[in-house]
């Protein structure tokens, strides 16, 4: 049988499953363990492998020239070596040392003494940090490593090499927080006086990250961690797709809708803004909280990218007729491809989430239920005017509210200001229509029965311009005068840009509908935040 990617990943999360399983078999303190911390350092366990499974291959294709898929199936036949180091601690602290307790974790050191560890093999000290079952470990990969490199290659400069990258690597992510600390501390510290109080103080603190707080010390080294290493996981497949297919990937990010892209981001921001004007909600903007908001725009971005993979399944005899430009019109991709990246972006939305807000996840997979009954058959409800529009609205709702959830100080949707989400369930319902302008043609021949389609391009325009300047009136009598004023200006634009038509023709065409529109509403955002915050 040939091994394909999803073999290997199968493989390698049952591997990281199985070190997971044991290294809670040698904990002594299992039983007080929260689900929270289990996710915590479950999530951490797998994406520090997943990261290091991911680099150790490329360096044994880089070195051996051989393909991704042939060096990642050999290095399976060697990962369970993760399994042996709570092990080989258990048996050496039990049996050699008199059950002295060993405490596995990270090298914390200053710069001076990490390069001493690097040069040492991980340092003098293997009870504590980098343990005797983790060098252990270690030692049998680099000599995996030297008999797989000079098998392929039977050059001996090529071998020394992939053990010293090897090496590197093992060592690099063994004191990830250490070299952390050295970029993110403070500027009035010098680089060269940080030492591993430094490190343990930023890493173990429990910091404040986008109004989260994490319950312990371990807890907190876990998740502050695991912030970077989605950041780094990520990265290193953005990377190695654009190496093994740039064109595809770029087709396919470029058919996600950036100005949608644009607008998810922009709803959480605005549940965020809600929730410090209404209830107090305060962010501190350190290194960690930075990459926590980076990640949460990424986390929204992905759920947004998974609905439309499996609506542009759903709608692909559509497409055929209106957008042929998009990849399964042009078969540039497979339908079973565009399937697996929504199931994949979907798991990473849901499981990356509860790392930033775990309040926050109910709302996400509401959005979730809401986009699938809206897009997907047999329901499909965008097939009904008004209700699709008014479901796909609702979803929309649910990412402010998760904005509004993530840094409130209670994490509920206490004090949510009703009459705000209403209006902006009110907007968005006939805003939400401008995008069924462009498939009215397509629509017509599959039975999808929109706004546009039921009552003819020319009334669809009135309804639509008239929803959205009601909607800018009501806002005008929430805010003050200066705002009140910039309101009106934009709901008047909008009016004007939909139903305007000239020669007989509308000055819009339907197909720039959605971005003339949006970006007014973005030009009005920006001086509407502005003048707040010039205010304030």
């Amino acid at each position: 049988m040939n091994t394909t990617i999803k073999h290997i990943i199968s493989a390698l999360f049952a591997i990281i499953a199985i070190r997971l399983g044991v290294d809670y078999l040698f904990q002594s303190d299992i039983g007080n363990l929260t689900l929270r911390s289990f996710y915590y350092e479950a999530l951490h366990t797998g994406l520090f492998f997943a990261w290091n499974f991911l680099i150790i291959g490329l360096i044994f294709a880089f070195f051996t020239q051989k393909s991704w898929t042939f060096t990642y199936n050999k290095l399976l036949y060697v990962y369970p070596l993760i399994a042996l180091p709570p092990i080989l601690d258990r048996l050496i602290s039990h049996h050699l040392l008199d059950d002295m307790r060993f405490f596995s974790y990270y090298l914390y050191a200053s710069p001076a003494d990490l390069l001493s560890a690097y040069v040492t093999f991980f340092g003098p000290d293997p009870h504590d940090g980098i343990t005797y079952g983790t060098r252990i470990m270690v030692a049998f990969a680099l000599l995996y490593c030297t008999f797989f490199v000079w098998h392929y290659t039977k050059s001996i400069l090529r071998t020394l090499l992939a053990v010293v990258a090897i090496y590197t690597v093992f060592f690099i992510m063994s004191s990830t927080p250490s070299l952390l600390t050295y970029i993110i501390q403070p500027v009035e510290t010098s680089f060269s006086r940080v030492d591993e109080v430094d490190v343990a103080q930023l890493f173990t603190s429990k910091t404040n990250i986008l109004s989260n707080i994490s319950p312990t010390n371990i807890t907190a080294t876990n998740r502050k961690m695991n912030l970077f290493y989605i950041i780094f996981l990520l990265l290193t497949l953005l990377g190695m797709m654009l190496v093994h297919d740039r064109k595809k990937l770029f087709t396919i990010i470029n058919h996600l809708r950036p100005l949608q892209m644009i607008y998810h981001s922009g709803l959480v921001l605005f549940g965020m803004m809600l929730a410090s004007i209404f209830v107090g909600g305060v962010v501190i903007f350190d290194a960690f909280s930075v990459v926590a908001l980076c990640l949460l725009l990424l986390i929204i971005i992905c759920a947004w990218s998974s609905t439309v993979f499996f609506n542009d399944i759903a709608d692909i005899k559509i497409d055929t007729i209106t957008l042929k430009n998009r990849p399964l019109p042009q078969k540039l991709v497979t339908i079973e491809t565009y399937r697996s990246l929504g199931f994949i972006t979907m798991t990473f939305s849901l499981l990356a989430l509860p790392l930033i807000s775990p309040q926050s996840t109910l709302l996400l997979a509401l959005y979730f239920a809401l986009a699938w009954i809206y897009n997907t058959p047999p329901m499909r409800l965008k097939r009904l005017p008004f209700i699709g529009t008014a479901i796909a609205a609702l979803a929309s709702l649910m990412i402010i509210l998760l904005g509004f959830v993530t840094i409130s100080p209670s994490h509920n949707l206490e004090n949510f200001p009703l009459r705000i989400g209403g209006l902006v369930l009110f907007g968005l319902s006939f805003a939400l229509i401008l995008k069924d302008f462009r498939d009215i043609l397509g629509d017509k021949k599959n039975s999808v029965i929109t706004v546009p389609v039921l009552i003819g391009e020319t009334k669809a325009r009135l309804l639509v311009a008239a929803g959205i300047f009601i909607s800018f009136l009501f806002t005008a009598s929430l805010f003050s005068r200066d705002t009140s004023l910039i309101s009106l200006a934009t709901g008047i634009t909008c009016y004007a840009l939909i139903t305007f038509k000239r020669n007989d023709d509308f000055l819009i065409k339907s197909k720039d509908l959605v971005s003339t529109i949006f970006l007014v509403m973005l030009l009005f955002a920006a001086v509407s935040v502005w003048s707040l915050f010039m205010k304030g």
